[in-house]
């Protein structure tokens, strides 16, 4: 058994993937709001949800797996072409050497204002992602130095 119950357990790759709901897993990135009735119930609820997900990713840690979240605000209400973005960079994840990241709305907004973008690796930890873009006239001058 795993810690979390995460939503799809890939093996192949010793890697785990969890679909957060931002209100239910207490994002802070400003797509949802806490409830305003029952204030008194919701807030602790939603602090218990996300000290269990930070116990969960150091227990699978510790186990050695691979995890990665990907946050409701990285696809909900964007269309397709979000969604094949980030399944994509679902793909490059788990084909990466990154023990661990996280897919939000900041991350899929500065990857969509940019054009340019050929190849994105993913690497990350527990509470940051960063990205190393390669752009498409970064690539060309990198192969053609070969």
């Amino acid at each position: 058994a795993f810690a979390g119950k995460p939503d799809l357990v890939l093996t192949k790759y010793h890697a785990v993937i969890w679909i957060h709901g931002c209100y239910w897993h207490g994002h802070d990135c400003g797509e949802v709001k806490l409830a305003s009735s029952n204030k008194a119930y919701w807030g602790p609820k939603i602090e218990t949800n996300r000290s269990r997900d930070i116990r969960n990713r150091v227990a699978l840690d510790a186990a050695g797996w691979r995890h990665l979240t990907v946050w409701e605000c990285s696809f909900r209400r964007k269309g397709s072409i979000i969604l094949d973005e980030v399944l994509s960079l679902v793909e490059r994840w788990l084909l990466s050497n990154s023990s661990s990241a996280e897919l939000n709305e900041v991350v899929l907004d500065r990857i969509s204002d940019r054009s340019d973008i050929h190849l994105i690796y993913v690497t990350g930890s527990l509470e940051h992602i960063s990205f190393d873009l390669i752009c498409r006239s970064d690539r060309d001058e990198l192969l053609a130095g070969d």
